[in-house]
């Protein structure tokens, strides 16, 4: 009689399971310290997280759990360096009433049609403070 309850086998749960990907390296860790030193864990842009993980190809770095845990070491969340992708870009989080409410307030002080270079800078910085300049932030902003 098979038991559907029973656990599977030690021997094939494991025939089951991906290879392990080994550690990084130490030069590879400090590869990816020295990419991510150049940009603020709080305040990074669509640009920068693409930036990121051109460099870290570019340098050879895997993809896995070795990585996420050195991001992470770094002071930075790992799923703002891989957030769910469109082929726009990364999918905007759902905002809440409150968010958008402050949204409204942020972008409510300035005359958007006629920014200077003065308000835009203020008002990215305003949008950075309040999390609005995040990877999938609905928050798109060029040039």
């Amino acid at each position: 009689m098979l038991n559907v309850n029973a656990s599977p086998s030690p021997a094939l749960d494991a025939s089951r399971q991906a290879p392990r990907q080994p550690p990084l390296s130490p030069e590879k860790r400090a590869e990816v310290f020295a990419v991510l030193e150049k940009y603020d864990a709080n305040a990074l842009s669509g640009s920068d997280v693409e930036a990121i993980k051109k460099a870290f190809s570019a340098a050879g770095i895997q993809r896995g759990p070795a990585l996420r845990e050195a991001i992470a070491s770094a002071g930075f969340n790992p799923a703002d360096l891989h957030p769910e992708r469109t082929e726009a870009g990364p999918a905007p989080r759902p905002a809440n009433l409150e968010q958008l409410q402050t949204l409204k307030d942020i972008l409510g002080g300035y005359d958007l049609a006629n920014l200077s270079a003065d308000d835009r800078s203020a008002l990215v910085q305003r949008l950075k403070e309040a999390g609005w300049d995040r990877p999938g932030s609905i928050i798109h902003r060029s040039a």
